[in-house]
């Protein structure tokens, strides 16, 4: 019968046995299984949250219908009053379904007691009394299982309410108009929209213009029945941020099974897109940095298989990078069946470290430094390894220069006569050429090595001041002339050509360098001294004793032309006196030059000689300006003459000279001095004939002799001046006869 009353109560067909508001309690009760949301507005629902007064309820319910039941029969009414038991039996029931039914049994009993023993019941009265219980106790049994049932399922209802509610992921519900239904807290926080803000309006407002037809489509899916899964799309947040979403849509159904709506759930994967599109970025960067390696790379694993290699390696064996994965590393690189005994791969994967060498392959067209390295699992097996082949192919190629070079330079040392040292920075001798023990009398090159270089100097000071030469000159001095000792202790003069070595930050690390020996030089100059000063000797008192004869001669030609005056023979003896004078002056000025080539070639500071000329000139009424610093030329130390008969020609045929100018000018690797007045300049008929000897209204030798001079050094000079506007005198130093100072 339980059954039976549990359909008609589905189904609506109400029984004759049972009260017509009992039966639509009793369908109400039944619709809370069909949606937990009805029984939120259940009467009853709201007294189980007070829990003394549902106990109270049924006591005092159960007693006072009970006297009620008394007081009818007593009365003689024994068929209404009973119904009012079903309020105690349904009460308990639905409250406690675990004690409904025996609640109910008791007080079937009690009700029957009352009805056998108030009155003599009838027969009939005494059947419709225990029909009545049956009916209390079929109703308790309907209730409890209907809300055994009812609490279970709005339990689990509730259990899934807050998980809806509490859940991180955006759910929703909505029609399939794209109206909002139903909007959680996780939805709220993804979108920005609270539940009342969006709630009834439609889902479009967060879907981009160019998403809607998507929108639309899915739609489609899901009222044909479709479930759809981790979709990933993209939607617009309150704020207008738009953000990707994983979305998954199933149909809502009604009891009848009826689609009437659309679940969605939305997870944010932003991040998860961003941090994809992070490690794609760092993957597609990491394969052009792979390729753009110059070094070959290829991975093997431990089958001797290629796995990777990147595009340096291909293209060296002739193959694409895809091309390459597969193939047998010794088949491919050696053109052999097995690998062989030295394999580094075979070593590394016997003993699982890294290992490194030179090899030469043909078939990679060189010479490589290899290094392989192990890669393991995650259990630390070695799975493969990482080969990188270094070309050291011109390193190889220099490497055998460089031997050959040494071989020469040694032969160079060993067989030079000079003797090449190498002093350290603590300026000990640490290399020597053997030719060192005949020059110093040593008894061998080991008896040089570790002496202080200063041992070797007659005068130590003067390696100072050829160390502070070297920092002027950049580094590098040629030529420099220094006294040394032997191991006996004699001096002899040596020619020192010096470089300077320097550590990684430019500090002093020693010097190398070439000595000569130039004792027999310096005799040999010593010798010719000897000799110019003793002919320099013999021709001043040869030109003393001419100019004596001269001024002798010129004593008597003045007296010849007095007592002549005034006859035919007055000019002859005027000619002749002239005459005297031009040889008078020719003598007095070989004077000036009879120093030239007696002393060597030396460095002078060109603006410091020119005002030493100046000097000595002291030219009034023209102002000569020296334009020329920080510049020294390698000449005769006759140069200062040069300079000073410049100046002296344009006072003697200038006629107009105010102003003159010495300059330098650079022009490639030569350095041009030039000097230029104001005055009259050179014709165009002179200029070829201005530095012959002979030639001008003087001496004719000052030219002469200034271009001899400056030829002893290759220094040449032409005037380059324009008629009528000044000379210009160009003196043209070449490359390494001039030099900047301070460098």
């Amino acid at each position: 019968m339980s059954i039976r009353l549990s359909r008609n109560l589905r189904e609506g067909d109400h029984p004759a046995s049972v009260p017509a508001p009992i039966f639509k309690l009793l369908q109400e009760l039944l619709m809370v299984k069909a949606g937990c949301r009805r029984m939120d507005f259940l009467f009853f629902d709201d007294l189980g949250k007070r829990p003394y007064l549902v106990p109270a309820l049924i006591v005092i319910s159960s007693l006072a219908f009970l006297l009620l039941n008394v007081f009818g029969l007593t009365h003689g009414i024994s068929y209404v009053l009973p119904h009012l038991l079903y309020f105690p039996i349904i009460l308990t029931a639905y409250y406690y379904p675990k004690r409904g039914i025996l609640f109910t049994l008791g007080l079937s009993l009690c009700y029957c007691a009352l009805a056998f023993t108030v009155v003599a019941p009838t027969n009939a009265e005494m059947v419709s009394a225990i029909a009545r219980s049956a009916v209390f106790v079929i109703i308790a049994a309907v209730v409890s299982n209907i809300s055994g049932r009812m609490h279970h399922d709005t339990q689990m209802c509730r259990r899934l309410v807050s998980v809806v509610r509490s859940s991180g992921d955006a759910i929703i519900s909505e029609t399939f108009d794209g109206i909002v239904t139903d909007w959680n807290r996780g939805a709220e926080m993804l979108y920005g929209y609270t539940a009342e803000e969006i709630a009834g309006h439609s889902l479009f407002r967060i879907i981009p213009p160019d998403r809607q037809e998507e929108k639309r489509h899915l739609m489609e899916r899901i009222r044909q029945g479709d479930v759809v899964e981790r979709f990933e799309t993209e939607r617009i947040t309150k704020d207008g941020t738009h953000i990707q979403i994983s979305l998954s849509l199933s149909p809502i159904r009604n009891n009848r099974g009826e689609i009437i709506g659309i679940s969605e759930i939305a997870h944010d994967i932003t991040e998860r897109q961003r941090f994809q599109k992070a490690i794609l970025m760092e993957k597609e960067q990491w394969e052009r940095t792979f390729d753009a390696v110059p070094d070959m790379i290829a991975i093997i694993d431990n089958q001797f298989r290629i796995a990777r290699v990147n595009r340096a390696m291909a293209d060296r064996l002739g193959i694409s990078t895809a091309e390459a994965v597969g193939l047998q590393c010794h088949d491919v690189v050696h053109h052999t069946a097995v690998p062989h005994g030295l394999c580094p791969h075979r070593l590394l994967l016997t003993d699982g470290h890294s290992h490194s060498v030179d090899i030469h392959e043909e078939n990679l067209h060189g010479d490589f430094f290899l290094t392989v390295s192990p890669i393991r699992d995650p259990d630390g097996t070695v799975a493969g390894s990482v080969h990188i082949l270094h070309d050291i192919t011109e390193r190889k190629k220099m490497e055998a220069a460089l031997r050959k070079s040494e071989e020469r330079y040694r032969t160079v040392i060993e067989n030079i006569q000079d003797v090449f040292f190498r002093v350290s920075r603590e300026n000990t001798i640490v290399m020597a050429s053997p030719s060192a023990v005949k020059v110093f009398g040593y008894g061998s090159v080991q008896d040089l090595i570790g002496l202080p270089i200063t041992s070797l100097w007659k005068d130590p000071q003067k390696r100072e001041e050829l160390l502070d030469a070297l920092k002027a000159r950049n580094g590098a001095v040629q030529d420099w002339e220094a006294e040394f000792k032997k191991s006996d202790g004699s001096a002899f003069w040596v020619s020192l050509t010096v470089r300077l070595q320097t550590d990684e930050v430019g500090g002093y690390a020693g010097t190398e360098g070439i000595i000569r020996d130039i004792s027999k030089r310096k005799k040999a100059e010593e010798a010719l001294k000897s000799a110019l000063k003793k002919l320099n000797m013999l021709s001043s008192i040869t030109r003393h004793d001419i100019l004596n004869q001269i001024m002798g001669l010129r004593a008597y030609l003045e007296l010849s032309k007095e007592d002549l005056k005034g006859t035919k023979y007055e000019a002859f003896i005027t000619k002749e006196d002239q005459a005297a004078e031009a040889i008078q002056r020719q003598i007095e000025f070989t004077k000036y030059y009879e120093d030239i080539g007696v002393n060597e070639p030396r460095w002078q500071d060109a603006g410091a000689v020119m005002n030493e000329a100046l000097t000595q000139l002291c030219p009034a009424g023209v102002d000569v300006q020296v334009a020329v610093d920080g510049i020294e030329i390698f000449a005769d130390p006759l140069i200062v003459k040069v300079f000073f008969n410049l100046m002296e020609n344009s006072l003697r045929h200038g006629e107009r000279v105010t102003t003159a100018q010495f300059s330098a000018e650079e022009t490639g690797e030569e350095l041009v001095i030039i000097y230029r007045d104001n005055g009259v300049g050179v014709s165009e008929a002179d200029k070829q004939k201005l530095f012959r000897k002979g030639f001008g209204k003087h001496t004719g030798l000052g030219l002469f002799l200034s271009r001899e001079i400056l030829a002893i050094t290759g220094i040449s000079i032409v005037e380059n001046g324009e008629p009528g506007k000044g000379v210009r005198f160009e003196i043209v130093v070449p490359d390494g006869a001039w030099r900047k100072t301070g460098l």
